[in-house]
């Protein structure tokens, strides 16, 4: 729609749709998306409130999300080695089942497992922990054979 102001000039006031406008709304949708993912994980924090000990509910969780229906992630990022194994012991208290070590490259363990709360499935991953018991760390070094190839041309013998 185009519309007569002073001077002559005419001022247009249609929208005009580019990848300029596209990115923002883009952007504004994930936004959104986000807004509503967090709104439902403080309801579901609110009513894990009334259900987990206090110790849990005073971890620093790095990470508390929604994977899909009636699946919740949650994790705990960079705790020392004598905090992680606290958590972990309450953890199985609390009735953690499958709770699984897993060593890093970086010399360090991990744990996951998984709380049955109602419906909801909680995934738990504690970024820490000393080593299990029934595990050693033994250095290996693995040597692997690299094979090179070289074109030799029939009619001069030369390499290409």
């Amino acid at each position: 729609m185009n519309e007569q102001i002073e001077g002559g000039y005419t001022m247009t006031t249609e929208a005009k749709v580019n990848r300029l406008v596209k990115n923002a709304e883009r952007k504004c949708a994930w936004a959104e998306e986000g807004l509503e993912g967090a709104r439902e994980a403080l309801e579901r924090a609110k009513e894990l409130s009334n259900i987990l000990t206090e110790y849990l509910l005073e971890i620093d969780w790095y990470k508390f999300e929604k994977q899909e229906e009636n699946e919740w992630y949650l994790e705990t990022y960079g705790l020392g080695e004598k905090e992680a194994d606290k958590l972990i012991l309450q953890l199985k208290l609390e009735g953690i089942y499958g709770l699984k070590s897993t060593f890093r490259r970086t010399n360090t363990w991990y744990y996951t497992g998984s709380l049955r709360i109602g419906d909801d499935v909680f995934t738990i991953m504690v970024d820490g922990g000393s080593t299990p018991p029934a595990c050693r760390i033994e250095e290996t070094n693995e040597f692997k054979e690299v094979i090179t190839y070289k074109a030799i041309c029939e009619e001069t013998g030369e390499e290409v």
